[in-house]
């Protein structure tokens, strides 16, 4: 069996010339999810997606990858709740009425969440209930489904904080 730096080694080398740079992390794939080329054709096939058409209530993270798919959320009128950069400021919740048309990229990005939108405690998102939609980036995904991003586990601490359905 391949030790998992070795095998996260060969899953960069393959993204880097798929992967955008971040503007404060460029290429340091160790520090957050890229966006791709082709994350906006990505986004537009998964709006057509079931669970993304009748959801109303989204979480979603606030990976580089998944910017177009914020932005199209945020257009469409629905609000969203995504965790700060390294859940240091906690959870924030955007709200698409208060986004100047024309505005919804800048709100999608991770400093324009942080302008447009607003804190949010744990409180209050109980308060609210479960989400509908819940949509994680990643940097690479194998056939299994296993997720292969920073490493750091935000995923794994952020569910365990969101009030949950019973199905």
């Amino acid at each position: 069996m391949q030790h998992p730096e070795n095998i996260a080694h060969q899953i960069e080398q393959k993204v880097r010339p798929f992967a955008r740079a971040d503007s404060h992390f460029h290429l340091d794939f160790s520090r957050f999810i890229p966006g791709f080329h082709g994350d906006e054709e990505a986004a537009s096939r998964f709006a057509k997606h079931p669970a993304y058409q009748r959801s109303h209530r989204v979480f979603i993270t606030p990976d580089n990858s998944l910017i177009p798919i914020r932005q199209s959320l945020l257009e469409e009128g629905r609000d969203i709740v995504l965790p700060t950069y390294g859940l240091h400021d906690g959870f924030i919740i955007i709200s698409a009425a208060t986004i100047p048309m024309g505005h919804e990229r800048f709100a999608s990005w991770l400093d324009g969440a942080q302008h447009f939108g607003r804190s949010v405690s744990l409180e209050e998102l109980w308060q609210r209930g479960a989400f509908d939609l819940i949509v994680a980036g990643a940097a690479a995904v194998d056939r299994a489904g296993r997720r292969f991003g920073m490493g750091s586990h935000y995923l794994d601490i952020e569910w365990e904080s969101l009030p949950k359905r019973d199905w």
